[in-house]
C-alpha cells in the first residue's frame, strides 16, 4: 500500500526561538514516510516523485523527530538522513537540515541557543547608534546579533540580501534558502519587537548611501542624523547584501558584497566575550570658512550706454564688408592646393 507524502507547511510557518509545539505521529506514519522514499526513489522520473518529493517539509520532519521520545536520537537522524538523501538526489533542499529539524533532533545546541539569546539582545541593545565610525558598526554589529539568535546558520545569514529580511505584524521576518526566521515581539508585549527597531536603524543608513553614496555625508548623518525616508526598495536594491563589509574608515564596498561566514563567527564571538575593540572618532571634514570680506558683490541693476546698441550694430556691419571676400580667398587657396598635388603625382608617375 503506497504511502502519501503529507503536504508542506513551512512557506507560512515561522521558525521561532520559542520550541516548535510538539505534535504525534504514529510509528505506522513515520515508517510509511521513510518506506515510501526508499522504495520509489529509483523510479522517482518516471512516476513524478520528484513533484512529490518538493512537498515534503520541514514541518513534517520536525513532527517526525519529536514524535517518540522513546526512539534514541540516533534512529531519528538515520531517518531524516534518508529522507535528506532522496531530496538532494532531485534537486530540492535538504528539509533534515532545516533549523526547525535541527532544534528537535540537537536538542544541546537548541539549548545553547536559547541561553545565549537575552544575551545577544543584550549586546546589541548596548552598541552605539551614533558617531562616525562607531555608530555605523554598531548599527549593523546590532543586527548580525539577533539574527543570530533566530539559530540561522552564519553560511545562511551572509546570503541575506536587503529585500529578504521584512517586518510583518510587529515581526520581524528573515527569509533565506525557502525558510523563514521570526523574531516576534515579547510575550504579553502588544507592540513590535525589539528587533524591528535594530533593522530599521540599518535599513536608515543603507537607504541614506541610495540617495547620498558619501561617506563623508554619512559621517554627518551619524554625528547629526536627520530623518531618510525609505521607501520602497527597487529590484537592484533588494538584491543587494544585507550585511556588507566595513573598513576602518567606515566605508562601505564600491560594489556592494556580503561579509563572509568567518567574519561573522568572529564578530558573534567578540561580542558574546566582551572583546570588541573599540573605535576611534573619525575627525570630519571641515567646513570651508566663509569670509564676507572676500564675497564678490553682484550688481544687480546695470545702466547702459544709450548708444550701446547702435554701436554694436555698425561693428558688426563692419565686420561684414571687411570679410565679405573671404570666402573667394579660400576657394582660390584651395585650387592652387590641388594643382599642386597634381603636379607632385604626375612628378612621382615619372620616376
Amino acid at each position: 500500500m503506497k504511502a502519501s507524502l503529507r503536504p508542506s507547511r513551512s512557506a507560512s510557518a515561522c521558525i521561532s526561538v520559542s520550541s516548535v509545539t510538539a505534535a504525534s505521529y504514529s510509528l505506522g506514519f513515520r515508517v510509511a514516510i521513510i518506506a515510501s522514499i526508499r522504495d520509489h526513489a529509483a523510479s522517482s522520473s518516471r512516476t513524478g516523485l520528484s513533484n512529490r518529493l518538493s512537498r515534503a517539509s520541514a514541518w513534517s520532519l520536525s513532527r517526525l523527530a519529536s514524535s517518540s521520545a522513546r526512539r534514541a536520537a540516533a534512529t531519528q537522524r538515520r531517518r531524516v538522513s534518508a529522507i535528506n538523501t532522496v531530496h538532494t538526489h532531485h534537486g530540492h533542499p535538504p528539509p533534515g537540515r532545516s533549523e526547525t529539524a535541527r532544534r528537535r533532533l540537537d536538542t544541546t545546541r537548541a539549548a545553547r541557543i536559547d541561553r545565549l539569546a537575552p544575551l545577544l539582545h543584550r549586546r546589541a541593545a548596548e552598541l552605539l547608534t551614533t558617531g562616525c565610525p562607531s555608530g555605523l558598526f554598531g548599527r549593523r554589529d546590532a543586527l548580525v546579533l539577533v539574527l543570530a539568535v533566530t539559530g540561522m546558520p552564519f553560511a545562511q545569514l551572509v546570503r541575506l540580501r536587503r529585500g529578504d529580511v521584512t517586518v510583518d505584524a510587529g515581526t520581524l521576518v528573515a527569509t533565506t534558502d525557502g525558510e523563514r526566521f521570526c523574531l516576534p515581539p515579547e510575550a504579553g508585549s502588544a507592540g513590535e519587537s525589539p528587533a524591528v527597531a535594530v533593522f530599521r536603524r540599518w535599513a536608515e543608513i543603507q537607504a541614506f548611501l541610495d540617495q547620498y553614496p558619501n561617506t563623508d555625508l554619512l559621517a554627518q548623518h551619524l554625528t547629526d542624523p536627520v530623518e531618510v525616508e525609505q521607501g520602497q526598495l527597487t529590484d537592484r536594491q533588494a538584491r543587494q547584501p544585507l550585511l556588507p563589509p566595513i573598513d576602518r574608515w567606515g566605508h562601505l564596498p564600491l560594489v556592494p558584497q556580503p561579509m563572509t561566514a568567518q567574519s561573522i563567527a568572529v564578530l558573534v564571538r567578540d561580542h558574546l566575550s566582551g572583546r570588541v575593540r573599540a573605535r576611534t572618532p573619525l575627525p570630519l571634514r571641515k567646513q570651508r570658512d566663509r569670509d564676507d570680506d572676500l564675497l564678490v558683490t553682484l550688481e544687480t541693476e546695470v545702466h547702459l550706454d544709450p548708444h550701446y546698441y547702435e554701436r554694436g550694430i555698425a561693428a558688426r556691419r563692419h565686420a561684414r564688408d571687411r570679410l565679405d571676400g573671404l570666402a573667394d580667398v579660400f576657394d582660390d587657396i584651395e585650387d592652387q592646393a590641388d594643382r599642386l598635388l597634381d603636379d607632385l603625382l604626375s612628378i612621382l608617375d615619372n620616376l
